[in-house]
């Protein structure tokens, strides 16, 4: 199931992002606690677990001296075990 991250899911996505980039435990608390919001991140589960995931991060963009406000996928992974099948 496809959907937007829940408060508590923390942990399992920590466990994601590591599994995935090989960062540090203290690297992926810091975005956490300070960068992640559930609005802004999706995950996909499978029988209850998240398997695969991507944040998106909001920004602006100037175009023609105008800003406008998008988001950009960052550190979309998927867990080592369910990859090459269609999680993401």
């Amino acid at each position: 199931m496809i959907g937007l991250a829940e408060k508590g899911m923390e942990r399992q996505l920590d466990k994601l992002w590591r599994s995935s980039f090989n960062d540090p435990m203290r690297v992926t608390r810091y975005f956490l606690k300070y960068r992640f919001r559930p609005e802004n991140c999706l995950v996909f589960q499978k029988d209850g677990e998240v398997v695969s995931g991507l944040y998106l991060l909001e920004a602006k963009i100037r175009l023609e001296g105008k800003l406008f406000p998008v988001q950009y996928i960052y550190a979309a992974s998927t867990l080592p075990t369910y990859r090459n099948q269609g999680c993401m």
